[in-house]
């Protein structure tokens, strides 16, 4: 019998997923499947021919958050402010950007989360062969204490301001601001009015300010500036290992903005 509504998961991306599954079922409530149901919280590759309507996340969202080539593409039309940053389609643009600038720039890996694959170039030489074209060239901005900030969307409603920062000597041994690298997050009073409207401008230009997504921020020079924005979905999920003030939040606000759009969608019976 078909479920009205599940968490859709594929079998060969159930073992990188571990027990966030089953989770997020016992949090809305809702079985995990391996086909589409009627409403779709995705949490692995989206299904051929799925309904944009049948998908608690947008499709699009979804697949912008999964590739951070598509969300610079997108904070540059849209002029959300990030750290500087190139689409770069061949060696010769690479070369040219590299010499004739200073400072450090970093190669990022245009699906990966958690800083996974980035890392410092000098010289168009050192991108690996078969790196993703076209290539994500962006700035490293340097900072004393390294930390990046995040916020959370939930049918509209931002929350949960935390900063991320590396414990210990771990600033020496690696850049990125990763909680995979040990990176610690606290929770933090309300949001800079300025660093609320520059997450809500990166959601709105993902298509997701309306459903659920985070956006990560660093403070450069008194202007704040977008890293990425994330969601769950496409073998990726948002970290929940966060402090309980902000995971208490984020689980109410999910539970009842799925439950009030699966309602809309499945109806009252539902």
């Amino acid at each position: 019998m078909k479920h009205q509504a599940g968490i859709i998961i594929s079998k060969n991306a159930e073992w990188a997923l571990g027990d966030f599954p089953e989770q997020l079922s016992s949090l809305l409530n809702v079985p995990i499947v391996y086909d589409p149901t009627d409403f779709n919280y995705i949490v692995s590759d989206i299904p051929i021919g799925l309904p944009d309507r049948s998908s608690f996340i947008p499709l699009d969202g979804i697949r912008i958050a999964s590739d951070k080539r598509k969300q610079m593409q997108l904070f540059s039309r849209m002029d959300v402010p990030t750290p500087e940053t190139h689409l770069i389609y061949n060696q010769i643009q690479l070369s040219s950007l590299l010499n004739e600038t200073s400072g450090r720039w970093v190669l990022k890996y245009p699906t990966s989360c958690g800083g996974t694959g980035h890392r410092v170039i000098e010289h168009s030489s050192e991108v690996p062969d078969g790196w993703p074209t076209p290539l994500i060239i962006q700035s490293f901005v340097e900072m004393d204490k390294p930390e990046v900030h995040r916020i959370y969307s939930v049918a509209g409603e931002m929350f949960g301001w935390n900063v991320r920062r590396l414990s210990g000597d771990a600033t020496n041994k690696h850049p990125w601001v990763s909680h995979s690298r040990g990176a610690e997050y606290t929770a933090l009073g309300p949001a800079p009015k300025t660093a609320l409207n520059t997450a809500r401008l990166a959601l709105q230009a993902c298509g997701l300010v309306e459903s659920f997504g985070c956006v990560d921020l660093i403070d450069s020079n008194d202007e704040w500036l977008v890293l990425e924005v994330g969601t769950d979905g496409n073998n990726n999920f948002i970290d929940r290992d966060v402090p309980q003030t902000v995971i208490s939040f984020l689980d109410d606000a999910l539970r009842t903005a799925f439950q009030q759009k699966a309602t809309a969608v499945l109806g009252p019976s539902a």
